[in-house]
């Protein structure tokens, strides 16, 4: 009996969320996009996620996703993101396709293309055959940043377990001896989650937003500088902050390889993300304002990665084609005309890690639908970009 009511609470769970898909999906929602390395989608099986995507199945909606590891387990992720993708028959976007800690580096990254290769040669075949017909856009394809520090919440360092039941929850367990040194024992082995504590070491863990006025000094420095300054070890140090912040903290990590950043723009599989989102406050990474300049600076005019139509096709032509946006990502008649123009010896990101709010220069105009947005690095003030939606017909 108490299966039966399981199941049917199960059910009535999934049916819940595919009305809420198909509503967004309605209303012109682009596609659907997951956390699977955060709260509370990490708690999903493979079974649940394909399950939970059921509305998706043979569409061309995109699904992109944070996946579940990016560390030592990055290909296992990729592997069970592309078992979705197979069994619904949709295409699949990996979001900031990485391999953190120096044992992956070098070694994931390699595997992992290889693995996004082969299923969208599957997937071309599929498509083929079923509709006989040249398919529209990537079926398979990833994006990635160029900086070797990632940025996200505090909270991330924890494994899966101790997330569980809310923050408050997490809060409780957290002032919990008992449960720290069970923490201390899951960031020593690392098994099963990605392990930032480890992979990036206490020392190269830096807080980027803090709402304490106690806590206020600690802004911009990692945390072993805090642990030295407080006299705690490291883990008791960055639980206290937690507990006390009621987990509202954001950080930098420094956890990637360049040379891997490098092995990922220079796929036909990528294209560019800032993966800017937050934090809002604080000091936010330095590509909330500087990745694309940083991109033709570094990686195209300093280092040669790419070559500069490889990187403009990047950040233009091969999001839109992921993202499937009707008259966007190319310059050609009937497109929108959303142009940006630049000399590339003349663009510049200005922002570092200590002084990330810095407008990137070298920008002659920005136009949107045809509108000066910018000219000569200065806001005009004109907002001309309207909001993009799935055409539904």
């Amino acid at each position: 009996m108490l299966n039966a009511v399981s199941s049917l609470a199960s059910s009535s769970l999934f049916s819940a969320i595919h009305r809420a898909m198909e509503r967004a999906l309605a209303d012109g929602a682009l596609g659907i996009s997951l956390g699977l390395g955060y709260a509370p989608e990490c708690f999903y099986t493979t079974e649940e996620l394909i399950r939970a995507l059921e509305p998706l199945r043979g569409q061309d909606i995109p699904l992109t996703v944070h996946m579940r590891q990016e560390g030592a387990g990055v290909c296992g992720a990729v592997e069970e993101m592309l078992t979705v993708a197979r069994t619904l028959r949709i295409p699949l976007h990996i979001s900031h396709l990485k391999a953190m800690g120096r044992d992956s580096w070098g070694r994931r990254i390699p595997r992992a293309l290889s693995l996004l290769e082969q299923a969208r040669q599957e997937l071309q075949t599929w498509k083929d055959k079923a509709a006989a017909l040249e398919p529209e856009g990537m079926d398979v394809s990833c994006d990635v940043y160029p900086y070797t520090a990632g940025s996200t919440q505090l909270l991330h360092i924890l494994p899966p377990e101790f997330l569980e039941g809310g923050m408050d929850a997490v809060v409780r367990r957290l002032r919990d001896p008992a449960a720290r040194r069970e923490l201390a024992q899951r960031i020593e082995t690392g098994d099963g989650f990605d392990d930032i504590a480890r992979l990036a070491g206490w020392d190269g863990i830096y807080l980027t937003s803090l709402h304490c006025p106690e806590d206020h000094p600690f802004l911009g420095k990692s945390l072993a500088q805090i642990a030295a300054l407080t006299g705690q070890d490291p883990l008791n140090c960055c639980c206290d902050l937690l507990v006390r912040e009621d987990c509202q903290i954001t950080m930098i990590d420094f956890m990637a390889s360049e040379a891997d950043i490098a092995a990922v723009l220079q796929s036909e599989l990528s294209n560019l993300i800032s993966d800017a989102t937050y934090p809002t406050e604080g000091m936010p990474h330095p590509r909330v304002y500087g990745t694309f300049p940083r991109l033709i600076r570094h990686f195209v005019m300093e280092k040669h990665v790419l070559t500069l139509e490889q990187a403009v096709r990047k950040m233009t032509a091969l999001p839109a084609m992921a993202l499937r946006l009707r008259g966007k990502g190319i310059l050609a008649e009937g497109m929108d005309a959303d142009i940006c123009v630049f000399d590339p010896a003349e663009i510049r990101e200005n922002g570092d890690y200590q002084h990330p709010c810095e407008m990137a220069s070298g920008l002659d105009a920005v136009l949107v639908a045809g509108m000066p947005a910018v000219i000569r690095d200065t806001y005009t003030g004109i907002r001309a970009g309207t909001v993009i939606r799935r055409d539904t017909k």
